[in-house]
This record gives structure tokens, C-alpha cells and sequence, in this order.
């Protein structure tokens, strides 16, 4: 029988061999903010050739690692590695621990003008002022992203731990705009699942709305 390395011949001394797809070994990966990585390599006893498409069907994308909360993203192989044993490494993206959310925060200086605006007793024919534009969006992991607040967008929702914000530079109109809704308003709401799953991380995009406009 010849072995193409070292490790395959430990493999076969032990004599932990089979006709089905066996795990030998496994390789993690931990990310701070992303998917937690996976590779398992497995061995399998066969006195005919195994095609992709028998591996196919014993791993199919998206699959999960039975109680574990990984998922099936791809493989490599299956590769002859001696005479009747196939080796096969699959590749799994998950979740070794609960994922935190993920909020981060951004302002702008929005131009905003107005025409014949009351001032300090006089009416200015055109005003330009710079308003606070607060922005915000989380990220986070939903094992089905149908729960994803895709519904909610458009409403009044705040995210988690929002800063305060600065009064408008409107405050001042007798005559104005009232914007609805405002303050923290859900503008939009991204979900991006792993193939052939459910699960996904999902991205809550957030702005700050002042009451008041021209």
C-alpha cells in the first residue's frame, strides 16, 4: 500500500478505518467579528473510486455539524491517498461562542437651507446651517434571518446604547417641517446568510432625524 505521507500511515496503523466518512482531525479559527472557522478532515475506506458527486450527497452545502453551531461551506477532495483510502477536508462557517452586537457610530455636517427665515428680529432672504447627521448600525447574528426586522424599517427604533445628539439649528422656526418619524429612525436593514442556511449575519443601519426642518 503506498501512502503519499506520514500522517495518512498513522492513520491506517490505528486501524480507525471504515466504509464511511470518518473525522480524524479538526482545525478552528475564532474571529472577533465574523464567522468562526472549521476544518475536519475525514477518512473513508472504499475499493472503488468515490466521485464528487457521492460526496455531494454525504455533504451538502449549508449542512450542519450536527449539535455544533457550524455549517458546511465547502470541501476538498476527495483524494486518493493510498490504495482503497480517500481523504476528504470540509470546510464549516459558524459560531464556537454567542457573537456580541457590533454597533458603530458616524456624524456628518449636513447642509440644510432655508429661505426668508426670522433671525435675531430680522428675515434673512436664504440661510444655510450645518446640522448634526448621526448615523449608526449593528451587526449581529440571527440563526434565522427571517427574524430580521425587515418590517420595522422606516420606524421610530433606536439602537443600543445611542448617543445623546445636539439640539436642531431649527429650533428656532415658527414655521417649519415636522419630519415623521424622527429622532433614531431604522433606515434599512441587510441580512447576509451563509449558502444553503439560514443563518446569517444581519446589519441594522440607523439615523438620527431632527423633528424640525425647513
Amino acid at each position: 500500500m503506498a501512502l503519499n505521507d506520514r500522517y495518512t500511515g498513522s492513520i491506517i496503523i490505528s486501524d480507525d478505518l471504515t466504509t464511511s466518512w470518518t473525522a480524524h482531525d479538526e482545525a478552528a479559527g475564532m474571529a472577533g467579528d465574523g464567522w468562526d472557522t472549521l476544518k475536519i478532515t475525514y477518512y473513508k475506506l472504499s475499493e472503488t473510486m468515490i466521485r464528487i458527486e457521492d460526496v455531494m450527497a454525504a455533504f451538502p452545502i449549508g449542512n450542519k455539524l450536527g449539535a455544533r453551531r457550524f455549517w458546511l461551506t465547502g470541501f476538498d477532495g476527495p483524494t486518493c491517498v493510498a490504495d482503497g483510502l480517500f481523504r476528504l477536508t470540509a470546510s464549516y462557517k459558524g459560531l464556537a461562542d454567542d457573537k456580541p452586537i457590533v454597533t458603530s457610530y458616524g456624524a456628518t455636517a449636513n447642509q440644510q437651507s432655508g429661505e426668508n427665515i426670522l433671525v435675531g428680529g430680522n428675515i434673512e432672504p436664504k440661510v444655510t446651517v450645518y446640522e448634526n447627521g448621526v448615523t449608526a448600525s449593528a451587526r449581529y447574528v440571527l440563526e434565522n434571518y427571517a427574524l430580521a426586522p425587515t418590517d420595522e424599517v422606516g420606524t421610530a427604533k433606536a439602537p443600543a446604547d445611542a448617543p445623546a445628539i445636539g439640539a436642531s439649528n431649527w429650533a428656532f422656526l415658527t414655521e417649519s417641517t415636522y419630519n415623521y418619524p424622527n429622532g433614531w429612525v431604522l433606515m434599512g436593514c441587510t441580512t447576509d446568510p451563509l449558502p444553503g442556511t439560514t443563518v446569517a449575519f444581519v446589519t441594522d443601519s440607523y439615523q438620527w432625524i431632527q423633528e424640525r426642518t425647513p
